[in-house]
């Protein structure tokens, strides 16, 4: 064999060399090519995901301060209608008072009207005997 061909024979092998090699490249970077394809997919879903959720939250937020809202007019009537309880338990106390007074008062009053009462019918008496005795004259 001569030098020509030996030096064809090197360069066909380099080339086959080459070749394989650069086929082993192109699998390789067609392998991370389809990777960061579907890295690229699961990137867009999570960012997806992170704005629904992002939405969620400022959905959840919002219902939470409308609630904490809702608890504070609460709490606001709650105290109001405390006070309000408060008031009229002390007017129902007074009034409680003022109606034991009129019971009070009414009960000495009808005592004493019992008492005129048979006081007069005493005076009726006595005035009856006075005309039966003067009349039987």
């Amino acid at each position: 064999m001569c030098i020509r061909d030996r030096n064809i024979q090197q360069l066909d092998a380099t080339m086959d060399k080459m070749q394989t090699e650069l086929d082993d490249k192109t699998e390789a970077y067609e392998k991370v090519k389809v990777e960061a394809i579907k890295l690229s997919k699961q990137l867009e879903q999570f960012q997806s995901r992170v704005g629904q959720h992002a939405l969620k939250e400022d959905t959840f937020n919002k219902r939470v301060m409308e609630r904490e809202e809702e608890i504070r007019v609460l709490r606001a009537k709650l105290t109001e209608m405390t006070k309000e309880l408060e008031n009229t338990k002390e007017m129902l106390y007074y009034k409680s008072k003022e109606a034991e007074d009129f019971s009070n008062d009414l009960q000495i009053i009808t005592k004493e009207n019992q008492y005129v009462n048979a006081e007069l019918m005493k005076v009726n008496q006595a005035q009856a005997n006075l005309c039966l005795l003067y009349t039987s004259d």
